[in-house]
Formats: C-alpha cells, sequence, structure tokens
C-alpha cells in the first residue's frame, strides 16, 4: 500500500512542482507517503487514547470527522515541504 501512495504521490509531485531529478521526485513521494501513513496512525492513536469515535460532527457521522480528513496531510505536507527545500 505505501508503494502506491509513493508511486501517486510522485506523479502528482512531477505535475505541480518544477522539473527535478527522478531521484528528487522519489524521495519526496516515498517520504510523503510514510509520513502520510504516520500522521493517520498517531492521530487514530490520539483518538483511541481520548475514547472518541470522530474528531468533529461538522462533516456529519457516516463522513467521520474534519480531523480525518487532513490528518495524513499535517503530517505529510510539513516533511515534504522540508525534502524539497533541502533538495533543491
Amino acid at each position: 500500500m505505501l508503494l502506491c501512495y509513493a508511486l501517486s504521490t510522485v506523479q502528482y509531485c512531477k505535475l505541480i512542482l518544477p522539473p527535478l531529478s527522478l531521484t528528487t521526485y522519489v524521495v519526496l513521494g516515498t517520504m510523503g507517503s510514510a509520513a502520510a501513513v504516520f500522521g493517520d496512525l498517531v492521530e487514530s492513536m490520539m483518538k483511541r487514547a481520548g475514547v472518541v469515535k470522530d474528531s468533529s460532527k461538522v462533516l456529519g457521522n457516516a463522513l467521520g470527522g474534519m480531523l480525518d480528513r487532513v490528518d495524513s496531510l499535517c503530517a505529510s505536507f510539513p516533511v515534504m515541504y522540508y525534502i524539497y527545500q533541502v533538495m533543491l
């Protein structure tokens, strides 16, 4: 599953970033995907520790909480930004 995340992230980075080396795209895709999975797991762990099913009711019960939608981004965006700045 992480490989699929990494490959899709590499393709997405190719679309939105200026031309970079394939190595940079692979590092961004792999590290960004790993950070996204890690962020999702950490957020789930915090919810279980707090005995909370959804982090908010903004989107309704069927869609889960608002943080459930962005927890992966909260972890992966800073990691990908830092790697992009370092590898530029």
